[in-house]
Order: structure tokens, then C-alpha cells, then sequence
């Protein structure tokens, strides 16, 4: 019987190199509490139209850690930013992490990774690439069941922020080269107001202040 086990996880773990999977056998996956500021105390926000928007970009391995229990968004150039959304309105405003961008010192415009994709990565020897089809199952089976909910349940999506409330979530980018970054900005072009259906004046501030 132990013979035959043998055999089976060389087998299996055959099968996860031909598919580019680097198996998952390390301690359990500990889900840390985010620990959260009012939106203007971190030294990246704005203020304005009644909205405060925060942001805190975690560019070392230390600060990657305090949000997620895994090295390896660091080690795969992934970029994590808590962003925290004060909404001061009499109505609310809806926010979706599609709209919101990194722009380099070079002015390049980067997007937001999906969790998903960001989950695919990780497990992956492959570089960091965006997914197409059923991405949310494939990153499912791909980490274990405490990671996965972790990046679910932190990840920023799309939020509605209800009047005099907070909303707060994770964003991911591929981390651009330190150089890259010493002028970089986030910029919010599309932020709704939920009661007209119209857009807010963009928001726009440096990341490292």
C-alpha cells in the first residue's frame, strides 16, 4: 500500500510540472486581519467631492505579508494596494477595480490583476499572465481553500459605498521597476454617483508620498 502511494504522488506530481503547477505542500495558510486607517491618514489619499480615497501600496516582501500569507506576490512582481473609500454623500457611489490605474513614472497605464489571475499565477511557474475562460474555477482548484477565500474575500471587485460609510479592498498590479515608481499615480476615472448614474470628477494622486 505504501509502495503504491509512492507511485501515485510521483505520478501526480508529474502531472503538476507538465502543467506548469508548482504543488502547494507548505504549512496551513493563515488569513490575516487587515489592519485599516481612515481613508486620510495614509500619506497616499485625496480629498475631494465629499470622498476621501486612501491607498496603501505594499512594495516590500514586510508590507505584502501583513495583507496575505504567501511570498510569493512578491517574489512574481505582483503589487498589492489597500485601498480604503470614505464616502461622505447623501447618496453612494459605486467603484469598480476595472477603473482603476497605475500610471507609471513613464505614463504608462497599468490595469488591476483579477484575483483570480493573480491566484493562477501564484500557483503557476508560468509568467504572470491574464486568463480567459472559467478562471475563477481553475484558481479554485489551484491553492487551497484558505488562500483562495482569503484573496476573495479582500480583493477590492466593485463596491458600492452606501452614504456616510466606508468600503475598503485589495487591488493587485504588476509592480513596474522601482524607478518606475518613484513618480507613479493612481487614477480613478469612473467613480458613479449610484442615485443619477452619472460620473464624479476623476480622482488622481501620487501613490508614493
Amino acid at each position: 500500500m505504501m509502495g503504491y502511494m509512492r507511485v501515485s504522488w510521483r505520478i501526480l506530481f508529474s502531472v503538476w510540472i507538465l502543467l506548469g503547477v508548482e504543488p502547494v505542500m507548505a504549512a496551513k495558510y493563515k488569513i490575516r486581519d487587515l489592519q485599516l486607517l481612515p481613508a486620510a491618514e495614509y500619506s497616499a489619499h485625496q480629498d475631494f467631492q465629499e470622498i476621501t480615497i486612501g491607498a496603501r501600496p505594499c512594495i516590500t516582501l514586510g508590507c505584502t505579508l501583513e495583507l496575505f500569507d504567501t511570498k510569493k506576490l512578491h517574489e512574481k512582481g505582483i503589487l498589492p494596494v489597500l485601498i480604503v473609500v470614505e464616502n461622505r454623500n447623501p447618496f453612494a457611489v459605486e467603484l469598480d477595480e476595472k477603473s482603476i490605474y497605475l500610471i507609471s513614472t513613464d505614463n504608462r497605464r497599468h490595469e488591476t490583476i483579477s484575483y483570480p489571475d493573480v491566484l493562477i499565477t501564484l500557483s503557476s511557474k508560468k509568467p504572470l499572465s491574464h486568463s480567459t475562460g472559467k478562471k475563477d474555477l481553475q484558481a479554485r482548484q489551484s491553492v487551497k481553500k484558505e488562500m483562495y477565500v482569503d484573496f476573495e474575500t479582500k480583493s477590492f471587485k466593485k463596491k458600492t459605498i452606501a452614504p456616510q460609510s466606508i468600503e475598503y479592498g485589495v487591488v493587485f498590479f504588476e509592480r513596474p521597476r522601482m524607478e518606475q515608481l518613484s513618480a507613479a499615480r493612481l487614477y480613478f476615472p469612473e467613480i458613479r454617483n449610484v442615485e443619477t448614474n452619472s460620473s464624479l470628477i476623476f480622482f488622481e494622486f501620487d501613490l508614493l508620498n
